[in-house]
């Protein structure tokens, strides 16, 4: 068996963009240590990005319980499934295994789960309220959310690096930027 690197050595070989705010830092430092023991399975970056999905999934399922211990449960079991989000790209880039599929799936997997998130929040409000009003402020969030989201998956607006590895696949005379032909 090949001798795995330390924590301390994955940071090093595995280059990372600078994370802005307070979560995201958080849990791509986090992300390392739950690195370690994945090296040693032999799972492939996207079955690693399946994995958190279908873990942020049932989390939204037991959330709609509305059950305030069931919930909090579940939203530490969530944000765990983020740590875990960061542990697929660094399998990707320590292996240099990296696909247009596994990004694409990251990108639905975070669209997807963080509006369920919002939709059960709403659901488990109201059944432990009866109040309708639980719907509206969800509505609000998803609705803006996968709004903002939208906005940003257009080509136009990637990285070159990343607009050079979709044009491997479909030349960019084909793909409609912006609205241009």
């Amino acid at each position: 068996m090949q001798k795995q690197p330390t924590v301390k050595e994955l940071r090093q070989l595995i280059p990372r963009k600078k994370a802005e705010g307070f979560i995201l830092p958080t849990c791509d430092y986090l992300a390392f240590y739950a690195t370690k023991p994945f090296l040693y399975l032999p799972l492939t970056p996207n079955q690693i990005t399946v994995l958190w999905i279908i873990l942020k999934m049932a989390m939204v399922l037991l959330i709609m319980k509305g059950d305030y211990l069931v919930t909090v449960i579940a939203l530490l079991i969530f944000q765990l499934a983020s740590i875990i989000d960061g542990v697929d790209g660094n399998i990707a880039r320590y292996r240099k295994h990296f696909s247009l599929n596994g990004i694409y799936l990251d990108y639905v997997g975070h669209y997807v789960c963080n509006s369920l998130l919002l939709v059960s929040l709403a659901i488990g409000l109201y059944n432990s309220t009866s109040s309708i009003r639980s719907f509206i402020p969800a509505g609000i969030g998803v609705v803006t959310m996968l709004l903002t989201k939208a906005i940003t998956i257009n080509l136009g607006w990637y990285k070159a690096e990343q607009r050079e590895l979709v044009e491997k696949i479909v030349p960019i005379q084909e793909i409609s930027i912006m609205g241009e032909q």
